[in-house]
């Protein structure tokens, strides 16, 4: 293998326990580190060196940070961060600069990071994090600064940690999920996900065929995605032409519905794009407020700082329960897909979301609304998780777990590890050994939300990118957990792209269908036949 391509062995300095006060200061310093005051305030300045012979290597700085005072409450670390002639390893996205405390709860671990420019050269930018802390503490938070994987010169100041602002729920102590018992006693829901009209990608639109094709195979629930034109995805600029968009969404599925009801598959309508679209490319979209600029290209939807998309999002909502209120068909409301906020927001997602909820609650009072939580709808989010105090409220669950062996090769990533072997199931990913027993540890803050508060839990994507060896096993696995715990659930993707395709083989360079049945197809098979018709 390429040595451009091998990982070098990490060059991280670790400090002790680091209270609130003078972060930078309490930092022990490392050779590739200096430390200097100026009328702004004390700098770390930390310098990685080039490459010899493609051996990238990491200069970081770490430190063991006491978050302690913020059990149960939301902390933030923030500071000032500027970068000189930074070049990364270009293997994946998440190499550069670092502004990342990492945390760890029963054995997992989280890795959120403050937006900053992975290379390059630019000045000083302000950036942010914030941790939502568990009522009984992390087991650790570990702090790094610097370079992974890169070199050149990153520079800090201010970096503070506070409790940070923000919305909070109004739930009652002791709370217990409320249902309806028609959604109490509804059977468990197995199928899978789609995009379902789209008048550019006319491709994905899903068809007659489809459905049927789908009730051969046993579903009995399809999660369709409501997703703009490709012009105008990811910024969707224009409520007026966003809601126009789901005007014609709404009449191609009033369309099939006579389908999906003679096949017994029920919809869940997920609104996956949101007006205006996520933060990407550090785009600020004209008509934000000011706190915009610390999530920039964070990936946070837009009606996080923008009244005008934030409007439009409940009018489209209370549009929806209207026209879908006394439709059986339709068994929910999705209401939005994988929220991301790191950084203080003017609408949090938890609020945005309960806001939406009330929204429908005033024309829809029974049909189901599925939340989802933060960090793309993380298991780890439900840590910290609270119920929002309204009847039937199903919570979603996104599980990915573990990343690097269900997307490898996905968006230009390596498929193999530093050695070149293949990243297998059951088998390490990173320094952990994966197994049906570490995606149950992986899933467990889910399970206690379940438990504590008599959730009814919906994995709304699951999947394993088909050429990974052993993603049949890894299918057959995580359906098995569902089952145990009850938890409804639709595959990620039916017939979108032929990298999540069950319909397509296992071979990386063939784009075809699959003149067999997969493995990965028996194991999503195996799982529709809990479904009772």
């Amino acid at each position: 293998m390429n040595k451009w391509y091998k990982m070098a062995l990490a060059v991280v300095a670790y400090c002790g326990l680091a209270s609130a006060e003078g972060l930078l200061e309490q930092m022990k310093l490392q050779p590739f580190s200096k430390r200097y005051s100026t009328p702004q305030g004390t700098v770390l300045e930390v310098t990685g060196k080039k490459p010899a012979d493609g051996q990238w290597e990491n200069f970081q700085q770490a430190m063991k940070l006491d978050t302690k005072a913020f059990a149960g409450k939301k902390v933030m670390l923030e500071c000032e961060v500027s970068a000189e002639g930074v070049v990364r390893n270009p293997r994946q996205g998440f190499f550069g600069v670092k502004f990342m405390p990492a945390h760890t709860s029963d054995g997992v671990t989280s890795y959120p990071e403050g937006r900053v420019g992975r290379d390059g050269t630019y000045d000083w930018i302000w950036a942010s994090v914030i941790l939502e802390v568990p009522p009984e503490g992390f087991d650790e938070v570990l702090l790094s600064l610097g370079l992974q994987q890169a070199y050149g010169t990153v520079r800090y100041r201010n970096l503070k940690m506070s409790e940070a602002p923000g919305f909070k729920l109004d739930t009652p102590a002791n709370y217990k999920c409320e249902y309806s018992d028609e959604v109490r006693n509804f059977p468990t829901l197995r199928g899978v996900m789609y995009p379902g009209h789209n008048k550019e990608l006319r491709h994905v639109n899903m068809t007659e065929k489809d459905i049927r094709d789908l009730a051969s195979w046993g579903a009995n629930i399809v999660r369709w995605q409501y997703i703009p034109d490709s012009k105008l995805n990811p910024e969707v600029k224009d409520p007026k032409g966003y809601g126009e968009l789901l005007d014609d969404d709404l009449k191609y599925l009033d369309s099939l519905l006579p389908v999906f009801k003679e096949c017994g598959i029920y919809v869940l309508y997920d609104m996956h794009s949101l007006p205006g679209g996520r933060m990407r490319d550090n785009l600020i979209l004209p008509g934000s407020t000011d706190l915009a600029k610390y999530a920039q290209g964070s990936g946070a939807f837009h009606l996080f700082y923008h009244k005008g998309f934030l409007d439009c999002y409940l009018e489209q909502w209370r549009k929806i329960a209207r026209h879908f209120k006394d439709e059986p068909q339709i068994v929910g409301y999705d209401l939005m897909n994988e929220p991301v906020q790191r950084s203080v927001a003017t609408y949090e997602l938890v609020q945005v979301q309960y806001m939406a909820a009330q929204e429908i609650r005033k024309i829809d009072p029974e049909k189901p609304i599925v939340f989802e939580s933060n960090d793309a709808a993380s298991p780890e989010a439900y840590r910290t998780q609270l119920p929002l105090p309204i009847k039937n409220i199903i919570y979603e669950v996104h599980m990915y777990n573990p990343s690097g062996f269900t997307h490898q090769g996905v968006g230009g990533g390596s498929r193999f590890k530093a050695d070149g072997s293949p990243i297998t199931y059951p088998g390490v990913v990173g320094k952990k050994y994966y197994d049906r027993e570490e995606l149950k540890k992986e899933l467990s803050a889910v399970r206690k939300f379940q438990q504590q508060y008599g959730a009814r839990i919906y994995i709304g994507e699951f999947s394993a990118i088909r050429w990974a060896p052993g993603a049949d096993k890894y299918l057959e696995d995580i359906i098995s957990i569902f089952e145990e715990y009850g938890w409804d659930w639709t595959y990620h993707a039916f017939r979108e792209w032929n990298g999540w395709s069950v319909e397509h083989t296992e071979d990386f360079d063939n784009r075809k269908p699959a003149t067999y049945e997969t493995t990965r197809k028996k194991a999503l098979l195996n799982g529709f036949r809990n479904n009772k018709k």
